[in-house]
């Protein structure tokens, strides 16, 4: 990968960490009780004692839960990806130290294993 297509990718993460940023700050707020952490946020629907409004209530947390979740993975892998593309080691499987497929990069620029290694993890 030229200097250039790798200049293009780190600015298509750092586009794409920012939204996910925006995105984990609709469904989170920062936790008063553990500094630089975020839990789900709590959305009340009115009177608590009011089965409909609890029903609701719970349902949000869940979501924003399953969305904190999986937010925070998906800037996991962004960031490493950008860390990768500094340090010179973009391309290169974490695992085997083999380079990774260009196809492999093309569909998934934040792949940190190669397809044999990801085959291997998975069996």
């Amino acid at each position: 990968m030229t200097q250039a297509e790798l200049n293009k990718l780190y600015e298509s993460l750092t586009k794409e960490e920012a939204l996910i940023r925006k995105e984990l700050a609709d469904v989170t707020v920062k936790n008063p009780s553990a500094k630089g952490t975020l839990q789900p946020k709590r959305v009340e629907y009115g009177d608590p004692d009011d089965e409909d409004s609890y029903a609701h209530e719970v349902t949000d947390i869940d979501l924003n839960v399953a969305m904190e979740k999986e937010l925070k993975t998906r800037l996991d892998e962004v960031v490493r990806a950008k860390e990768r593309i500094k340090a010179g080691q973009y391309g290169k499987c974490e695992n085997c130290a083999q380079d990774i497929k260009p196809e492999r990069l093309k569909v998934m620029p934040i792949a940190a294993l190669c397809m044999d290694c990801t085959r291997k993890l998975k069996s």
